[in-house]
């Protein structure tokens, strides 16, 4: 697998999701909203557009696992697939208001 260049948006969007998030959160379903916390408009069309691109790759379970231990997330996933649920939850919530727009 090629490395995509991950953008300082992401980078600093799973920074703050700490190893100890989920139980905070409650569930891996907690984390989508919990890692969208400040996320702006313009941050989150930088993101967007990220994930879409990642997730077209079509990676195999164990180059998205690869993926996520490159990024700064001290989040852990069982396995890639969790990892795939979890970005596609990012990208449905992020194809959404107020996200998609900046418009409340």
């Amino acid at each position: 697998m090629s490395q995509m260049a991950m953008p300082v948006e992401f980078k600093h969007m799973v920074r703050q999701i700490g190893y100890d998030v989920v139980e905070q959160v409650g569930s891996m379903d907690g984390l989508v909203p919990y890692a969208l916390i400040g996320v702006e408009h313009p941050q989150a069309a930088v993101v967007r557009q990220f994930l879409q691109s990642l997730l077209a790759r079509k990676l195999s379970a164990e180059e998205m696992s690869d993926f996520w231990s490159s990024t700064p997330s001290g989040v852990y996933f069982t396995d890639g697939e969790r990892v795939r649920d979890f970005l596609s939850s990012l990208l449905k919530r992020l194809e959404q208001e107020p996200y998609l727009t900046g418009k409340i």
